[in-house]
């Protein structure tokens, strides 16, 4: 019992251990169950101690993450801080600094982490543009306000003009009522030969009464 215990804390401690160039998620896929590492393409079986040392065991280069021996596989840079990321494996140690966090130069060192700044600067850039956009957003729900209250204007407006409207029509027609009833008195006038209504107001009435 106790050889089986030590078997699988080995085996758990194997599992976690970091292997240079894979995401974390991803070691216990690198950890080897029985002393050798599966390549990701099937392609061949090597030895645990064949991963990560300078040669290409691996016809797609899943053996050699963390070195530029392999020019078709890759490199996680965990860059904490800011965002993580993957290089081709070829820019692994060519002395340019791929990864935020300087992790690709590992062997020439020329590189210093950067991420922190980086994250730092992004995030104050997420957060001015949240600002902005929710300025934005009460500035149109203002204009929106203000347009809402336009229209209740105008359609108040709109309505004491309809009412004014409507009161004119009836004077109209009541002025239609008083020159049509002008001009019947008039024609009966013209019938009986009365003077002019401008020069003997009173004969009309004369007219009409014989």
């Amino acid at each position: 019992m106790p050889t089986m215990l030590a078997a699988f804390y080995s085996l758990q401690a194997t599992a976690q251990t970091p292997i240079r160039g894979v995401r974390p998620s991803q070691w216990p896929a690198h950890a080897g169950v029985d002393g050798s590492f599966q390549c990701r393409d099937g392609s061949a079986k090597v030895p645990i101690a064949a991963l990560n040392d300078d040669y290409c065991d691996c016809a797609d280069g899943s053996d050699e993450p963390g070195t530029s021996a392999c020019p078709n596989s890759l490199f996680y840079c965990a860059n904490k801080g800011y965002k993580s990321s993957e290089v081709f494996s070829s820019m692994v140690n060519d002395g340019v600094c791929d990864c935020c966090d300087g992790s690709d130069e590992w062997q020439t060192g020329v590189c210093e982490n950067d991420c922190i700044a980086l994250g730092a600067a992004n995030r104050a850039k997420a957060e001015e543009r949240a600002r902005l956009v929710t300025k934005g957003y009460e500035i149109a729900t203002q204009w929106a306000a203000r347009g809402e209250a336009s229209r209740a204007s105008t359609q108040a407006e709109l309505g004491a003009l309809s009412q004014e409207l409507e009161s004119k029509r009836t004077e109209l027609a009541a002025i239609d009522v008083l020159k049509k009833a002008s001009e019947e008195v008039e024609e009966k006038c013209a019938a009986r030969h009365c003077p002019p209504l401008a020069t003997a107001p009173l004969a009309p009435l004369g007219c009409l009464s014989r």
